[in-house]
This record gives C-alpha cells, sequence and structure tokens, in this order.
C-alpha cells in the first residue's frame, strides 16, 4: 500500500486534485474473454465493490499502459481470468507479474484451464473455477469491509 500511496500522492501534486479512492478488484483478462471480464465486474459491483476492467474504464485514446499502471497500484486486489489464451498474453502475464511485485492479493480464476497448466509463480495462489466465483467475491468483500 506504500506505493499505491506514493503513487496517489503523486498523482494528487501533478492534477491539483485529492487522491482517488482504492480499486478493490483489478480484472485481468484475454480479450477473447471480455463477456467473461464483464460477468465477473457485474458480480463484483453487485456486492459494492469498485473494480477495474479495461473494456470498460480506459477512455479511447489513453495511454493504455499507463493506465493500466495506476489503476494496478490502486487496486487493493487482482483476479486474473486464466484461458488458455491468457497464459500466452503479454498484457496477462505482465499484469498479474506487477501484482506480484506490488504485493497484491493474486486470485487465478480457471476457465478452459487447469491448475496444472499454470506457471510455477501463478501456481502457488489458491485459485477458483470461473463457474464457482460466487465464494471468491464473497471473500473480497469481507476483505474489504473488515479492513
Amino acid at each position: 500500500l506504500r506505493a499505491v500511496e506514493r503513487e496517489n500522492e503523486r498523482l494528487r501534486r501533478e492534477s491539483g486534485q485529492e487522491p482517488t479512492e482504492l480499486i478493490d478488484l483489478f480484472v485481468s483478462y484475454h480479450s477473447k474473454y471480455v463477456e467473461q471480464g464483464r460477468d465477473i465486474a457485474q458480480k463484483a459491483a453487485d456486492r459494492n465493490l469498485s473494480v477495474f476492467l479495461a473494456e470498460k474504464d480506459i477512455e479511447y485514446g489513453s495511454d493504455f499502459s499507463e493506465e493500466i499502471r495506476r489503476k494496478l497500484l490502486r487496486s487493493r486486489e487482482l483476479c486474473v481470468l486464466v484461458t488458455p489464451e491468457a497464459l500466452d498474453s503479454e498484457w496477462v502475464i505482465s499484469e498479474w507479474g506487477a501484482a506480484w511485485v506490488l504485493g497484491k492479493t493474486i486470485t487465478p480464476i480457471l476457465l478452459r484451464c487447469s491448475v496444472a497448466q499454470l506457471s510455477a509463480r501463478l501456481r502457488k495462489y489458491q485459485s477458483v473455477d470461473y463457474h464457482s466465483i460466487a465464494q471468491f467475491l464473497n471473500q473480497v468483500a469481507r476483505r474489504k469491509f473488515s479492513s
């Protein structure tokens, strides 16, 4: 969180605005699975969680990579929708790798993949099947409201 606080302070100074709120959940996914990403985001929002989903939160013409970096810094947790395409996606790997460096809670959500297909670093995190995400999102909400 110190990195988030420093980044928020820098952004506040640059923009002349108050620091922005933390994002409860950053959803990382391959673009082929945007519908499933939207589903996760909607179910999280139904639990009063703030969510970052690139498809809805990055404006056209924005510096995509800088927006991703800023949103990751402000996020409490990251879930990565692990699909065969995501396993080879430079962006998905970069997003969860950055979250790992920042010490964020990372939860792999498996869709058309098994735990055995995950990289060693990602495999160490408790994963959840995409079709069973309700319990995961309830846990995210509990962590948010208990902190």
